[in-house]
């Protein structure tokens, strides 16, 4: 049995007139057909994409590392206003698969049978299974289809701020029973005790857990090769994998033409060696990360990460 996850949804605080006012336009934006929510979307993310400045800078630092030096700037530039449609289909996607019916859903997703066989017998063997995903697809489909698979499925999610928006976003993600831990985004903070010692306690009773690793929250990291250059990133997956023995098996919802998804389990990755190894860390880090850097560089324009991922821009 799993032990629930504190900081669950159901312990959110009361609605607040904010919080109020986006349940309603969440209900009028999850009523528009499929089609033109997302021709929306897309022209929202143009909008997003000429006047956020900030974020328009990471995704382009980003894009520039994944696409590699040489790209012609009207790719570069065509790729970065993707990730930004992108974001902007993840929104109206969280905002409407809340009230889409199971049926709907399953017929808009191809689901890798195959791959969740080797999860469930994972399960069913008592093992303890981290399913490591990232800012990339439709990660939010993602969760309303496993987690009706797998009831005990526990997330780590990243608290927004302000507070009364990411407790909405909570109640969006938790409408089919996901239960989430949560971690604080608080820079400086170094590593969040309270979500490692859950995510271990999770793991050691033989459950299902879920992380998005492509993004150090921690003011310390491990240094890994990604695409080719030295990056800094979180330790905490590779960690409770190998403390758990957890298998790792990364976990990634495409989007596709025609307003489907692809949802895939890649290969379990075995954790070797020992959590208080740093060798054998970064070894865990390197192989879940050269399993996304396969799925981000063959669609650039789906990983929808806002933040900077590299420290310094690539090399001309």
């Amino acid at each position: 049995m799993l032990t629930p996850a504190p900081n669950t949804p159901e312990e959110a605080r009361p609605p607040g007139f904010k919080t109020r006012s986006m349940g309603v336009l969440r209900f009028i934006i999850a009523r528009i057909p499929t089609r033109l929510g997302n021709y929306l979307a897309d022209r929202a993310g143009f909008i997003v994409y000429s006047f956020a400045f900030k974020s328009r800078h990471h995704a382009i630092s980003n894009m520039a590392h994944v696409l590699g030096p040489g790209t012609p700037r009207r790719r570069h530039k065509a790729v970065v206003r993707g990730v930004f449609r992108n974001v902007m289909r993840n929104y109206f996607d969280l905002f409407r698969a809340p009230d889409m019916r199971d049926e709907e859903i399953d017929r808009l997703v191809d689901f890798d049978e195959e791959g969740w066989k080797r999860v469930v017998a994972f399960q069913e063997s008592g093992r303890a299974v981290v399913l490591v995903t990232a800012h990339f697809g439709s990660f939010d489909m993602m969760t309303h289809v496993i987690s009706r698979r797998a009831p005990g499925l526990v997330t780590l999610i990243a608290r927004v701020k302000p507070a009364w928006l990411s407790d909405f976003i909570i109640q969006l993600r938790g409408a089919r029973g996901l239960k989430m831990s949560l971690v604080d985004e608080d820079e400086g903070s170094g590593t969040n005790l309270g979500a490692l010692k859950n995510s271990m306690t999770i793991l050691r009773h033989g459950g299902l857990l879920g992380v998005m690793a492509d993004r150090n929250m921690e003011s310390k990291g491990v240094t890994i090769k990604f695409f080719g250059y030295d990056t800094v990133v979180a330790p905490g997956v590779a960690k409770i994998a190998l403390r758990t023995k957890a298998a790792v098996v990364p976990t990634l919802c495409y989007r596709l033409p025609g307003d489907r998804y692809s949802l895939r389990f890649e290969q379990p990755i075995e954790p070797k060696g020992s959590a208080s190894n740093p060798d054998d860390i970064k070894a865990l880090l390197s192989t879940i990360f050269a399993c996304l850097e396969e799925h981000f560089g063959r669609n650039p324009e789906q990983w929808v990460l806002l933040q900077s991922v590299w420290r310094r821009e690539p090399d001309e």
